[in-house]
């Protein structure tokens, strides 16, 4: 069977009305690895009440440093950033990773593939 899917994918962040801004910040993520995915997405069942319920816990800050490829536009007080790791270390930036990782994180569940 023939399938094509996407390998990388685009993320325009809402934080501090970013997507009303003429250059907004613009990250670029990969899917993870299936290694990848077991280490920092973890599903779990447990039976509540004798109903089985799926629980999925992410490494937000692992994700975030595994999948971000690159980071456009972002100059909080004039200072570059472009990398997670970067983005992860720059103090008062943590609404913003946070809302790129949950980003990225959805996005891996299910990657999207195409017939």
């Amino acid at each position: 069977m023939k399938f094509t899917f996407e390998n990388e994918f685009e993320y325009i962040p809402v934080f501090n009305n970013n997507r009303e801004d003429s250059q907004p910040i613009k990250a670029k993520f990969r899917y993870l690895t299936t290694p990848e995915r077991e280490k920092y997405i973890q599903v779990d069942y447990v039976s509540i009440d004798g109903v089985m319920e799926r629980r999925t816990s992410f490494d937000y800050t692992g994700i975030l440093k595994a999948s971000l490829i690159s980071l456009e536009n972002c100059e909080p007080n004039g200072q570059k950033v472009t990398t997670a790791k970067g983005l992860l270390e720059f103090e008062g930036l943590s609404q913003l990773s946070n809302e790129m990782a949950d980003y990225a994180a959805g996005r891996n569940i299910t990657p999207d593939l195409k017939n």
